[in-house]
């Protein structure tokens, strides 16, 4: 899942998303630009819910465009799927 977005001030951003994790939910790999940010979001869950923030760090973003890139790598012990749904996502300029 590809998602292309810019920004306008080279600084270090931090990058959040919100998913939905469930019984059924995969652990997700996030690349930007196709470096890899984040290795392990682990998204299984016994029942369905709003995972709340997920925190990918802090990320040095030169100003223009970007791309982010989610992909299911793998499924925990006891998901019974690979599924991934983005509810939203933030890169917000950290305070200096």
């Amino acid at each position: 899942m590809y998602f292309t977005f810019s920004v306008d001030t080279t600084a270090i951003y931090e990058l959040n998303l919100w998913a939905v994790q469930g019984p059924d939910s995969g652990i997700l790999e996030a690349n930007v630009d196709d470096v890899l940010v984040n290795d392990y979001i682990n998204l299984y869950g016994p029942y369905i819910y709003a995972s709340g923030k997920i925190g990918m760090g802090p990320y040095y973003l030169e100003a223009g465009e970007h791309q982010i890139y989610f992909e299911v790598i793998k499924t925990d012990a006891l998901s019974t799927g690979y599924n991934f749904c983005l509810d939203a996502m933030t890169i917000e300029l950290k305070p200096q």
